[in-house]
């Protein structure tokens, strides 16, 4: 109900009948709704004068302490999911001052101002564990077994007589009870192997669902070759150089979104028709300068012999879901954003250099956020290299893709030579080398061609991994 959370932090602060309390749409503390939340604060929400008198929410649940509290979070809630975070802390805290924290719960789940199904179902757990009687024993004075109830043959595995059941022997009862779970499981396990008898091959599909990629976007790169249905973009704008030029094309997609694709094209070096490197990130502003990351990937890759290199930009929407503790949430959360939509852009970027470049190999660098829904659609073309900067949180996992797999896992499904550089951890912490090859120990064993560097590692150094890397892997011939 309107006003639910508020008025249970407060009864639940105030009144000592309330044994426990289940805190949810609410929970924050004010510094963090002031700095970035868009809740009321028309006493609605916010009890009157509690500032002004330097209450803040944590203090309305540290005055339970240490009494049965719970805390539901979400994602996307106008009550700042970070101020929650450091809001139980602080509580957590005074409970464990009090003697006792393991009465203090929380539920954190992907959504808005709601309570979630992985909510409720937190509340319920948390009332039953709380409210329900303690379990007692039976007082009834216990019988010892008679000793010729102790040797069993086939005579005494028979059971039900007594009870006027019909007489079964205990391993068909079990058979029996154990038939439709079999049933199940071998259905499940024909299913799996109609889609490729491993995990990994029906990954490319459900998080493209989960992500709402366009099943054209992949189908117009596997069928790259075709062009007779494809409208041929026109340079928006071309600079001539001593040893080459830069055009500017604008590929335009769904509503109001376009990727801008800046064409870097060098006389001395290989042809576009031989390979394109395509590096994604940075804005779609048609007259931005090159960051220094780029510049020097650029340079190097050129330097090595790759005539044609095109910086693609992205409409950057959606960025702000990822700040502070939401990056956490991005996996859950990526396929109901905007940011989502990156995916197919950058497939039907991949479909504009094989049908209109007539390049023959493409290698990719994703420097952000998009890895792990490229990484999903990609693997199965085995002719595009991809030099990857990994920067996701390995320890969240995709909602309805990975139930079981961490992000890092998602490299296993690629067949092709790949480079993760800087692999962090949640809190976007650099990995230490070992840590970062235990997450990445299944993707090892699926993907002979990868290639794992623990950071932190210089632009300088950034750039000349992966340039070394791709030009090694795409194996081209002599410059002519």
């Amino acid at each position: 109900m309107v006003r639910g959370g508020t008025l249970t932090a407060y009864l639940g602060a105030v009144d000592e009948r309330v044994t426990a309390a289940a805190v949810a749409c609410y929970f924050s503390t004010l510094g963090r709704e002031l700095e970035r939340g868009t809740c009321n604060y028309d006493a609605e929400q916010i009890i009157w004068g509690m500032a002004k008198h330097g209450i803040d929410k944590p203090d309305m649940l540290r005055a339970r302490a240490p009494k049965a509290t719970a805390v539901i979070l979400t994602s996307h809630d106008c009550f700042p999911i970070l101020g929650g975070r450091e809001g139980f802390a602080e509580v957590e805290d005074a409970f464990r001052a009090h003697g006792d924290a393991s009465k203090l719960y929380a539920s954190e789940a992907p959504g808005f101002h709601e309570v979630t199904e992985t909510g409720l179902e937190a509340v319920k757990m948390f009332f039953e564990e709380e409210l329900q009687p303690a379990w007692r024993p039976s007082v009834s004075e216990p019988t010892p077994l008679p000793c010729n109830m102790l040797w069993f043959g086939n005579r005494e595995l028979e059971v039900g007589a007594s009870a006027g059941t019909k007489r079964e022997l205990v391993p068909q009862m079990l058979r029996r009870l154990a038939r439709p779970l079999l049933a199940r499981l071998r259905a499940r396990r024909a299913q799996a192997a109609a889609a490729g008898s491993r995990w990994l091959s029906s990954l490319r599909r459900v998080s493209a669902r989960v992500a709402r990629v366009p099943s054209g976007a992949a189908q117009e790169v596997a069928l790259a070759s075709d062009s007779t249905n494809h409208n041929t973009l026109v340079a928006a704008r071309t600079q001539y150089f001593s040893s080459g030029k830069e055009e500017w094309f604008i590929l335009y997609t769904e509503g109001s979104c376009a990727v801008t694709l800046r064409l870097f094209q060098s006389t001395r070096g290989f042809p576009k028709e031989e390979a394109v490197v395509l590096i994604f990130g940075g804005a779609t502003d048609l007259n931005r300068r090159l960051t220094q990351q780029e510049d020097m990937l650029l340079n190097e890759l050129q330097d090595r012999g790759f005539g044609a290199v095109a910086i693609c930009g992205l409409c950057g929407q959606g960025d702000a879901f990822w700040r502070d503790g939401l990056w956490q949430f991005a996996p859950l959360l990526i396929g109901q954003t905007h940011t989502g939509f990156h995916a197919s852009e950058v497939l039907q970027t991949v479909s504009w250099a094989f049908r209109q470049l007539r390049t023959r190999k493409a290698a990719l660098h994703v420097p952000s956020g998009l890895g792990a829904l490229v990484l999903l659609w990609l693997p199965s073309f085995s002719d595009v290299v991809r030099a990857r900067d990994h920067r996701l949180p390995w320890q969240m996992q995709m909602h309805g893709v990975l139930e079981h797999y961490d992000l890092s896992d998602l490299v296993a499904a690629v067949k092709v030579p790949t480079l993760v550089l800087e692999p962090r951890g949640a809190a976007r912490r650099p990995l230490p080398r070992g840590e970062a090859s235990r997450s990445f120990r299944l993707a090892r064993r699926a993907n002979r061609g990868l290639r794992i560097l623990a950071g932190p590692l210089s632009k300088a150094r950034r750039a000349r991994e992966i340039a070394s890397f791709v030009s090694a892997r795409l194996k081209l011939g002599a410059v002519g």
